[in-house]
């Protein structure tokens, strides 16, 4: 194999072991997935919410949302839907910090 060949497969090699790492949960790999993509956040919240017939018209990766009177808030996608209506969601990994 020649050296670039060789370079090439290592490289690739280490990629693919960084990816099997990642979850979907994790938010850069959510960022790279979910922001800006409409047709995958649009079948996340037809899943999540049981609505085949749900449109999303925009949508939003890691919106930060200031609060200057207290604690600020980071949303993992932000969607607007055919109606109008915004979807704010946060994935957490575990029930601690999640409000439940």
């Amino acid at each position: 194999m020649r050296q670039n060949e060789k370079k090439q497969s290592q490289k690739k090699s280490g990629y693919n072991q960084l990816t099997r790492n990642f979850r979907l949960i994790d938010d850069d790999f959510m960022t790279l997935v979910f922001g800006g993509n409409i047709e995958a956040t649009q079948l996340l919240l037809r899943i999540i919410l049981d609505d085949p017939e749900l449109i999303v018209t925009e949508t939003t990766g890691q919106l930060e949302i200031k609060n200057p009177n207290g604690r600020s808030v980071r949303l993992d996608i932000h969607a607007v839907n055919s109606k109008g209506e915004n979807f704010d969601v946060e994935i957490q990994r575990a029930d601690r910090g999640a409000g439940a």
